[in-house]
């Protein structure tokens, strides 16, 4: 029992996470971008915050 347990959690944890499936057209790729800018941007802010 215990060793099938460890196999389905090694099987679990080891596929790929579904946000790695590769954008695939030019809306999702526009909306990509522009989560990556408001992400850099939250991260600007956050780094002027912890140093002020």
């Amino acid at each position: 029992m215990n060793k099938l347990l460890v196999v389905t959690a090694a099987l679990v944890f080891s596929t790929p996470a579904l946000a790695d499936i590769p954008v695939i057209d030019n809306t999702n790729l526009a909306i990509a971008k522009k989560n990556a800018e408001n992400t850099g941007e939250i991260m600007k802010t956050n780094t002027t915050l912890l140093v002020n």
